[in-house]
């Protein structure tokens, strides 16, 4: 028996949304925001394309463990995590970023182990999706005050499942993905 909306229309309950929208610099989409925690998760991952189409999607490394995709030699590229809040709408979300683009941010911060309160701007260098992403500090400053840090593992939970995150969380000691 499915759970009905309560609105008397026979529709099913909407999914319940757990964790926040996760967003990459897009070509021509510039973000701007502040960041909410003082620092970031770094995961690897690997991009296994869908058979007979371009379409792919981003894969756990488990490496130590057995990694199939290790395995079949396919590259695992690490991404680092932060939660911001964009300027744009005010809503949290958390950012997605490689290895030199954070790098490039954390050499522009203060102290690199206290990020919140640091406004960005997250841009591609050019229209081509895999071109060089950089990011670059702001002056703009938050109006009003600044949402709270979050858990980043409820927002991850659907790329990389909830073993995975389990799994990576008994292995570093981490109880929680507040950055």
């Amino acid at each position: 028996m499915s759970v009905l909306s309560g609105m008397g229309d026979g529709l099913p309950v909407a999914p319940v949304k757990r964790g926040w929208k996760v967003i990459y610099p897009k070509p021509g989409e510039p973000i701007e925001g502040v960041l909410l925690g003082n620092s970031y998760l770094g995961l690897n991952a690997h991009w296994v394309r869908t058979p007979g189409t371009t379409h792919g999607r981003t894969v756990p490394c488990w490496l130590p463990d057995k990694c199939a995709c290790h395995d079949a030699h396919l590259p695992a590229k690490w991404y680092a995590y932060l939660p911001l809040a964009r300027f744009r709408d005010k809503l949290p979300c958390v950012l997605t970023l490689t290895q030199f683009p954070l790098l490039n941010l954390l050499a522009q911060a203060p102290d690199p182990h206290r990020l919140r309160g640091m406004s960005i701007l997250v841009a591609r260098s050019n229209s081509h999706p895999q071109s060089t992403a950089s990011v670059m500090r702001m002056s703009r400053e938050w109006v009003g005050t600044l949402p709270p840090n979050f858990d980043l593992f409820p927002s991850l939970e659907p790329m990389y499942g909830a073993d995975f995150i389990r799994r990576f969380c008994e292995r570093t000691g981490l109880k929680g993905g507040e950055v």
